[in-house]
């Protein structure tokens, strides 16, 4: 889990950006996997369309990142993280929604 904070900039790229592309293609050789995927959890939707956005003008827009907000997760429903509750970067702009199920 990585934590940051979107209003820390430097040399104009966000903190989220900047560690996303750090990241980036660095899986392989360091955790030995071909493939994961990135979720984020924001506090708002509006704040998730926003990172996504954001994924989208850096060049990427893929669907290894998964984003919801607080509303679509409930600790009193623990299972509901695994419907399709997540957007990507990639289909931003259109009604498509994932889940672990899928």
């Amino acid at each position: 889990m990585v934590r940051c904070r979107e209003s820390e900039y430097q040399n104009g790229t966000s903190n989220f950006i900047r560690k996303i592309y750090h990241r980036e293609g660095k899986h392989a050789t360091r955790y030995g996997i071909a493939n994961f995927r990135v979720i984020t959890v924001t506090p708002t939707k509006q704040r998730a369309l926003n990172l996504c956005a954001k994924l989208q003008k850096a060049g990427l827009a893929s669907k290894r990142f998964w984003f919801t907000n607080l509303a679509q997760i409930s600790p009193s429903e623990p299972s509901r993280i695994l419907e399709k509750i997540f957007f990507t970067p990639k289909d931003l702009g259109e009604s498509v929604r994932y889940g672990f199920r899928d």
